[in-house]
């Protein structure tokens, strides 16, 4: 298993961790909330790097500790979910999002978009 700390410019560590495990790549977000434009755009630059740098990208974003999600970071979401289904053989799961996370999901219907697993551990195994 490999893991890294994710960085921007050399300065700042970004509010996840990144690991590699039997295949999947696994973003673990840190805080507690996914939401200001301009914390996004700095993870959002990150993360569809990650997407660029696999010829077959298969992410495990795990919102285990994320309590609230705004509309940029759907947005943000939405747009990785796009870049990935794009990509023959690409995945992209949602793991261990919490009540309100997953109510937000069933009430603007993105449990149709996105594919939600109840733990990295069982996204793994599906």
């Amino acid at each position: 298993m490999e893991k890294d700390r994710a960085m921007t410019d050399n300065r700042n560590v970004l509010p996840y961790d990144v690991r590699t495990e039997r295949g999947f790549t696994i973003i673990r977000f840190n805080g507690t909330s996914l939401v200001s434009a301009a914390e996004l755009e700095p993870i959002g630059r990150a993360l569809n790097g990650l997407i660029d740098k696999s010829e077959r990208p298969r992410l495990l974003l795990d919102l285990g500790n994320i309590q609230f999600v705004s509309s940029p970071a759907i947005n943000l979401l939405l747009s990785m979910q796009m870049r990935v289904n794009a990509i023959a053989g690409a995945s992209m799961a949602i793991c261990s999002a919490g009540p309100k996370v997953m109510e937000l999901f069933r009430l603007t219907r993105l449990d149709r978009v996105f594919r939600l697993e109840e733990s990295v551990e069982k996204a793994i195994g599906a």
